[in-house]
């Protein structure tokens, strides 16, 4: 389980890198000054309790400047 916990935890950071490079890009900014932001959450199971893995994401889709 911990394999698999590093596992995804490596797929939200590219998940989570590639939005906010295209947001602060298209924003016109750069990402060493401008955050952006974003709430992740992981769901392993469905309504029946089979092993499915689900990533929740809220992005805001814009930057602070």
């Amino acid at each position: 389980m911990a394999k698999m916990n590093q596992i995804m935890g490596k797929i939200l950071g590219i998940v989570y890198r590639t939005l906010a490079k295209h947001i602060i890009k298209k924003a016109g900014y750069n990402k060493l000054t401008t955050p952006t932001g974003a709430v992740i959450f992981i769901q392993r199971s469905d309504s029946v309790l089979n092993l499915n893995i689900y990533f929740h994401m809220l992005y805001l889709d814009s930057v602070y400047a």
